[in-house]
């Protein structure tokens, strides 16, 4: 299911972006290809692949009146270590034995309310809203399956060096959920997941190029 969404996600937000805009001779199409670290980071970037991997895709658009916005598509899905969800606040009792993976799907609108260039680096504060989907896994001998679909506001500071790479930090994603499929509490053998109901704030780091074409 989560896949299926993600690539919905994906199809409409170049149906809604992609149409109708007007071409300025004087500015270039611009596209974002890169990853998010601090997921990978905290399972040591293992078993990278179909089942553990990050990707984002965006663009700043080049027509005249939204020349200071742009899109950014986001996929997450990977593996939670048991080093991981050793150290999760929100998961109390005993965690031993613990696994789980994490799925999050993102569309952002992005704006961009200002640009500042020192040197060799540009640094842009960027804010964010859109919508998303979650997926949270945690599992031992029970399962705790908890999915919902989200709405999102988001800030990024990008640094972009020599105008090709970039990194975002901080990234903060804060969501409420619109739909969920059950209550963010609940138990894992002698663990107890204390998640918020009405929605969370995820801290992430990007990491990527910017494309001029």
């Amino acid at each position: 299911m989560s896949k299926n969404i993600t690539v919905i996600l994906f199809v409409a937000t170049f149906f809604v972006f992609g149409q109708g805009l007007e071409i300025v001779n004087n500015l270039n199409p611009t596209i974002h290809l890169g990853f998010e670290i601090s997921e990978l980071l905290q399972n040591n970037f293992r078993d990278l692949g179909p089942k553990n991997f990050t990707f984002f895709f965006g663009q700043e658009f080049w027509c005249k009146k939204l020349q200071n916005f742009g899109y950014r598509v986001l996929v997450i899905n990977v593996d939670l270590s048991a080093e991981h969800l050793s150290n999760n606040n929100f998961i109390k009792g005993d965690k031993s034995g613990l696994t789980g993976s994490l799925t999050a799907g993102r569309i952002f609108f992005d704006w961009y309310p200002a640009r500042k260039k020192v040197m060799f680096i540009q640094f842009n504060p960027i804010f964010s809203a859109g919508l998303g989907y979650n997926r949270n896994i945690i599992q031992n001998n029970a399962v705790y399956d908890l999915n919902g679909i989200t709405l999102d506001a988001g800030f990024r500071l990008q640094s972009l060096f020599f105008e090709k790479v970039f990194i975002e930090f901080t990234v903060i994603d804060g969501f409420l959920y619109l739909w969920k499929n059950r209550s963010a509490k609940g138990i894992v053998d002698n663990a107890i997941i204390d998640y918020p109901e009405q929605g969370m704030i995820f801290l992430w780091i990007n990491f990527g190029v910017k494309i001029n074409y």
